[in-house]
Order: structure tokens, then C-alpha cells, then sequence
């Protein structure tokens, strides 16, 4: 599913199980620094010493005391303090120095980002729910271990909701991307890139509807341009250095994708307006460039039906209505009209 979005798999996907000895490991160091401690329940890491606490999330200690949920743990030296890991003996567990046990959600990514990444990544992203506390108590880990952040940059994308509302399973409205049409998919993909990541969407059939409408024109004028300049021999290799140049500055202003769906469109617009076949070879070339680093896929390989196009353009020329009608009914099928 994650491929038919237009989206690569990640290289690594590591098992959280997989890295048990390292986290207990990182947990003694933890506890040899000062930065945690033991009680009769677990382990908790002492978030007083993180002087930056709260700076991720934006919130002040006094409110982050508020968030936090009730803890049954008396033993814990301060509300905010929380598990590295929990003993227990039920469900999945493993022995470490503590007792019988296993390690807590935030020390989990915080470990195995510090074994993959060698302690620090570049981009961290997530859903903003998982700011406070997740990645917070994430970040004060690695600040308290490795003596640095965790991330250079922090994107938490915001929520997609249905109709006004959450999506759940309890609600019954849900929607499966595998039940989606391949164009729809296409359609989703240019709907998510056309809104910024910390914007949240508000999803319906009817706005997936409009976008599919978009998606299918782009297509078809982007696929009928490239059979028009190929009949002509005006195919060049130079990309349209103004728009590449808005793009990136687009991308590099906060991954502002919804920017560069805009000049998307913008460039739509000069394509079907001019008669320049350099410039529309230039804006062309500048799509087939975007399209793979977007992740949108439109089929430009068009070289096949290129006979047929010819023979249109022939026909029509000729006022062979008869024939005429022929070939663009078969350009029609193929999408190209």
C-alpha cells in the first residue's frame, strides 16, 4: 500500500525486541549519571535534570505537570518522571538487573535511534499528538545520555480528519487506502501534498473527488504535451529555471509542499496557454524533473502511442473527419484527451 501512494519503504525497520540488551544497557547508564532511578514499580528518568524539558512541546513546566496522567507510583520523586522501565511479569518481559520487566515506549525509540543513527538524526517526524509526551521524553534522554539532542529537526505533521471528525474504528469511519482505485491513490497523494504537513485536513469523498478531477487533468495535459512536442522533434533537455528555482525555495521553507502543488498547477496553466514548444518543452522537462521527488506518478512514457497522435494530427489536417474521430476516440481510451 505504502508503494501504490507513491512513497518508498524505509531501509530499516527495526523491532523494538530486537534491541533489548541495549536499552538495558542504556538505562544503567542512565542511572550511573544521575538521570534515573528505582523504585519498587520500575525505573524513572528524573526529568528535573533536563533544565530544556518542555522546550519541544512549547509548554512550561507548571503545564506539563497538568498533562500528566495519574500515577500510582508513590515512590516516584516527581510527577513528571517517567518509566524507562516497568517491572511486571505479565505479558512480554525480560530479565535485567531490576527484576523481571521491559522498557518503556519512550526508551524504546530513543534507544534504538541512538544504536541505528549513532545518537543523532537528522529529521524526526511523527503526528503532533506524539510531541507531548513521546518525543519530548524522547529528547530529554538523548540530552541526558549522549549530552546533545536527538533530532536537528522536529516535524510533526497534524491530523487527518473525516468529515469533521476523528477518524475511529469505533465510529465506523474509516477508509482503507487499499480500497481505494489506483487513481484515487494518485488523487490522495496530490490531496496531502496540496495542504502543508502541520495543517490539518478535514477529509471528505467529495474533496478527494476534486482532487482526483486535478490529478486526471494534470495527467492527461502532461501526457498529450509530451506526444506533441515528440511528433514535432521539439524535445530539449532544459528544465524552466524559474519555477525549479520556486520549487525549492518552496520545499526548503518548511517542506511547504502545498506551495509547490500551486506552482504545479501555475505551471498547468502556462502549458496549456502557450504556443512557445521550447517553453513548453522547458516547463515539461521541469514536471518529469518534480514528479519523482514528489512522489507523484503520471506515466510520461508515451513514445508507444506516438503514431497515433501523428495520425491525428494527420487526419485532421486533412479533414479526414471519419479517421479524425478514430484515433482520438483511441487517444481518449489511452487518457490522453
Amino acid at each position: 500500500m505504502v508503494k501504490s501512494l507513491g512513497s518508498d519503504l524505509p531501509h530499516l525497520m527495526p523491532k523494538a525486541t530486537e534491541y533489548i540488551s541495549q536499552m538495558i544497557e542504556y538505562i544503567k547508564t542512565l542511572i550511573e549519571m544521575g538521570y534515573a532511578y528505582e523504585t519498587h514499580q520500575g525505573v524513572y528518568f528524573r526529568v528535573n535534570r533536563i533544565h530544556a524539558y518542555g522546550e519541544l512541546s512549547k509548554q512550561k513546566r507548571d503545564a506539563l505537570e497538568q498533562a500528566v496522567r495519574i500515577d500510582l507510583d508513590q515512590e516516584k520523586e516527581h510527577p513528571n518522571d517517567f518509566s524507562i522501565w516497568k517491572k511486571t511479569n505479565d505479558g512480554l518481559n525480560y530479565t535485567s538487573p531490576w527484576g523481571e520487566g521491559r522498557p518503556g515506549w519512550h526508551t524504546e525509540c530513543a534507544v534504538m535511534n541512538h544504536e541505528i543513527f549513532n545518537g543523532k538524526i537528522d529529521i524526526h517526524g511523527g503526528g503532533s499528538d506524539l510531541m507531548f509526551p513521546h518525543h519530548e521524553n524522547e529528547r530529554a534522554q538523548a540530552l541526558a545520555h549522549d549530552q546533545h539532542g536527538l533530532a536537528t529537526y522536529w516535524m510533526h505533521n497534524a491530523r487527518l480528519d473525516i468529515e469533521n471528525q476523528k477518524m475511529s474504528k469505533s465510529l465506523g469511519n474509516v477508509i482503507y487506502v487499499k480500497d481505494l482505485s489506483d487513481i484515487q491513490k494518485q488523487a490522495f497523494r496530490l490531496l496531502i501534498l496540496a495542504h502543508h504537513y502541520r495543517q490539518p485536513i478535514q477529509y471528505s469523498t467529495q474533496l478527494l473527488e476534486q482532487y482526483e478531477k486535478n490529478y486526471q487533468a494534470l495527467s492527461k495535459k502532461l501526457r498529450l504535451s509530451k506526444l506533441e512536442l515528440l511528433s514535432s522533434n521539439s524535445m530539449h533537455h532544459h528544465l524552466d529555471l524559474s519555477y525549479q528555482t520556486r520549487i525549492l525555495n518552496a520545499l526548503a521553507n518548511d517542506f511547504h509542499t502545498a506551495e509547490v502543488v500551486t506552482i504545479m498547477f501555475e505551471m498547468q496553466k502556462t502549458l496549456n496557454k502557450t504556443l512557445d514548444l521550447k517553453e513548453k518543452s522547458s516547463i515539461l522537462n521541469t514536471f518529469e524533473w518534480l514528479l519523482p521527488m514528489i512522489g507523484l506518478n503520471i506515466n510520461l512514457n508515451v513514445s508507444e502511442d506516438l503514431k497515433i497522435y501523428v495520425a491525428w494530427q494527420q487526419a485532421r489536417t486533412l479533414k479526414n473527419y471519419h479517421d479524425a474521430d478514430i484515433y482520438r476516440n483511441q487517444l481518449m481510451e489511452k487518457g490522453y484527451i
